[in-house]
């Protein structure tokens, strides 16, 4: 479960932004290894946030309990185009259908 919560922050991180700037120009020596990846969600080592082992605690929580009650499906027809903003939401909403998840298991 933490993996799949680490990959959609991930992909899709609520902020988008990164605050960090050089004070002044530094040009790395031949043969430094910069990482292509980042994790914006809660910063990368050695600098991590402090309390991302505590926040996952109360998020594996609600989707657990929310995947284990209901079938959630994306409505037909809507686009998922992410809006450019400092904080990450879908330009025209994301309309998702959800079903109890005994209502879903008696269809045919």
């Amino acid at each position: 479960m933490e993996l799949y919560i680490c990959e959609v922050l991930r992909l899709f991180p609520p902020v988008q932004i990164e605050h960090k700037y050089a004070i002044k120009s530094d040009i790395l020596p031949s043969g430094d290894r910069v990482l292509s990846y980042k994790f914006m969600a809660f910063n990368a080592d050695p600098r991590s946030c402090l309390s991302k082992n505590t926040s996952f605690i109360p998020l594996k929580i609600i989707v657990i309990a929310l995947l284990w009650n209901f079938h959630f499906q994306v409505v037909e027809g809507n686009s998922m185009r992410p809006s450019v903003s400092i904080m990450l939401h879908m330009k025209h909403g994301l309309q998702v259908k959800h079903v109890k998840d005994r209502e879903y298991k008696k269809r045919p």
